[in-house]
């Protein structure tokens, strides 16, 4: 894979690397399906994966041998939670990253939870730790191994906004979140770009920024 701004997709990889990148929910077979680009379903028995993987393992029943499926012809994977029947929705998504003075769309895919909808913006966060997983109707939790989005209107990718990692250093991962956001709204806002400034705003304000942002900006 060939990268151009290495600095914000070196904390995925290496994320990924030191904490096993795991999006599992249960360490077997969990039932859902894969909704294709086409729209097209496939229903079935999931293996566990994480959120950088490029093929998601999944079967008709127990018996049956696993079929792989390139996560970059999906829009959706649904997990079922066999407890309460709830529903969990994870979104293929391709990554854009602000680095420097420079924006690029990588072509890798994340699937990522959408924790924040509104006409305006979008919210989505990557949980990477077996010990920070979500599960079905989890809301946003704030955590020591998270990865943090936002879409724009009319985009088909999300837009890296910051990492949080164990050992990270905090002044700088919420200084780069606040910095990426100002970038994405792109002087669109002033009001917004001043309560940015002066509320500091800090990665477990993620979902009160963008709050601020569908009230404050048309």
């Amino acid at each position: 894979m060939q990268i151009n701004f290495r600095f914000p997709l070196f904390l995925l990889l290496i994320s990924s690397v030191i904490f096993l990148t795991s999006f599992s929910y249960k360490k077997s077979l969990q039932k859902g399906y894969l909704v294709y680009k086409d729209g097209t379903k496939k229903e079935g028995l999931i293996s566990p994966f994480t959120g950088v993987d490029v093929n998601i393992k999944i079967k008709k029943d127990e018996k049956a041998k696993a079929e792989k499926v390139s996560t970059s012809l999906l829009k959706y994977i649904v997990l079922e939670n066999e407890k309460d029947h709830s529903f969990d929705t994870l979104h293929a998504l391709k990554i854009g990253i602000h680095f420097m003075s420079k924006f690029k769309i990588h072509d890798d895919i994340q699937l990522a939870h959408r924790i924040y909808n509104s006409d305006k913006v979008e919210g989505f966060v990557v949980y990477y730790s077996d010990y920070d997983f979500y599960g079905p109707g989890r809301s946003f939790m704030p955590s020591n191994n998270m990865i943090i989005y936002t879409r724009m209107p009319n985009q088909d990718y999300m837009v890296w906004m910051s990492e949080k990692m164990s050992g990270g250093i905090g002044i700088s991962i919420n200084k780069i979140m606040r910095t990426n956001f100002k970038k994405e709204i792109n002087g669109r806002c002033p009001a917004m770009d001043k309560q940015i400034d002066e509320k500091g705003y800090k990665i477990e304000d993620f979902i009160e920024m963008l709050q601020e942002y569908d009230k404050m900006c048309q």
